[in-house]
């Protein structure tokens, strides 16, 4: 058995912290996160400290200010996300609000913290549900605050205001600071792994209104708890086993679903009805027809269309059928992962032995699969395969 096909095991405490620290294919959303918030950042310490040069006085320099500045700043550029104004707007409103919120409170450092993470969820998280937004919530408020003071060391370090003119130190100052807001949105691209089987399931392209993916999201369903329940057993050598072969049963039902969805699809350029009024069209055209070279032709082309359309309900029918038998797999799937709930209440030690029932409802899936692959070819794989009856191939040509 190959590494592919090895069953997921069950997560010891270490390794869930280690799971839930994993970036899963949402690394470019990250990283444009946090390139706008700095830039932001930049910009909004930029515009505070121009707007302090023409009315007098170091303005920036005020915590207060510089604070409202970098949050307006590097909220404002992460909710426009492109040229989306009125989210820039708001966005910049929150930014301005918790920045002015946490400058306020610093006699209580936590609470402060707490209002500035408060202030970035709905920019930083907007669709995340409740434990994501709680999550970057408390991940804003530890780093915009550590951000926040990073920006104010920055704007006393003499080699900075030294060397750059006020406003470039500024925006250094404004864009480390807006780089630690950025940062914060970590938890809302941060998620664990994927199993092999759910990331097939997530990658398949099946509209939700149709009848297959309703069995598909019961394969799922069943499977996961399947594997819930595996991963109490996971160090009996049959669990590892069973785990294995339950993945790939699965995996089974989900390409053969996914076939079933390609014929639909390939056969949605052409009904039953239409091939019938294509028929009646070319009677009516042999019945006009004075030429017999033409008429024997029109006749050729109608046999031709009435083979299509028998071909054509062949498929239907037999699609019907594999249909059938998925809805049997997945039943015998939902009997698999029963037998192992009864195996667990009857408090069995082992899952492994001849007349198992769990070993015998895997025998029983994987007969039954067999079954449907072989369907699947005799219905999809033959010269009936709506790939040689497409609308490109005209009959009456």
């Amino acid at each position: 058995m190959d590494a592919s096909q090895q069953p997921r095991r069950a997560l010891k405490p270490a390794n869930r912290v280690q799971r839930a620290l994993v970036v899963r294919g949402d690394h470019e959303a990250f990283h444009r996160t946090v390139a706008r918030a700095t830039a932001g950042g930049a910009a909004g310490a930029l515009i505070a400290s121009l707007a302090a040069t023409f009315v007098g006085g170091s303005l920036v320099a005020t915590p207060i200010f510089f604070t409202m500045a970098v949050a307006t700043g590097a909220l404002a550029t992460v909710a426009a996300r492109g040229k989306r104004w009125l989210r820039a707007l708001g966005g910049g409103v929150f930014g301005a609000g918790g920045g002015a919120l946490f400058a306020l409170a610093m006699p209580w450092p936590a609470f402060a913290a707490a209002l500035l993470g408060a202030s970035t969820v709905p920019v930083l998280a907007p669709r995340s549900p409740w434990r994501g937004r709680l999550a970057t919530g408390l991940v804003a408020s530890v780093l915009a605050a550590a951000g926040l003071f990073v920006g104010q060391v920055l704007l006393g370090w003499d080699f900075l205001t030294t060397w750059l003119p006020a406003p470039l130190a500024a925006a250094s100052a404004g864009a480390a600071t807006g780089l630690f807001f950025g940062l914060a949105s970590a938890p809302r691209h941060l998620a664990p792994p994927l199993d092999p089987v759910e990331r097939a399931f997530k990658a398949a392209s099946i509209p939700k209104d149709v009848e297959v993916y309703s069995i598909l999201e019961r394969a799922l369903r069943s499977y996961q708890a399947l594997q819930q329940e595996l991963a109490q057993r996971e160090d009996e050598a049959a669990v590892r086993s069973l785990g294995a072969r339950s993945s790939q049963a699965v995996l089974r039902i989900l390409d053969i679903a996914q076939q079933c969805q390609q014929v639909d699809r390939d056969l949605a350029s052409m009904s039953a009805f239409q091939l019938d009024a294509r028929i009646a069209d070319l009677d009516r055209k042999m019945a006009s027809a004075r030429d017999p070279s033409a008429q024997a032709t029109y006749r050729d082309a109608m046999d031709s269309l009435r083979a299509q359309k028998e071909a054509f309900d062949r498929i239907s029918l037999g699609r019907e059928r594999i249909v059938a038998r998925l809805h049997k797999n997945v039943a015998i799937l939902e009997k698999l992962q029963l037998s192992l709930i009864h195996l667990r209440n009857s408090q069995a030690e082992r899952i492994s032995g001849e007349a198992s029932p769990v070993i015998e409802t895997l025998e029983e899936l994987g007969r039954e699969l067999d079954a449907t692959a072989t369907a699947v070819g005799e219905v999809f794989g033959g010269p009936d395969h709506p790939h040689q009856l497409g609308p490109g191939r005209d009959p009456g040509a």
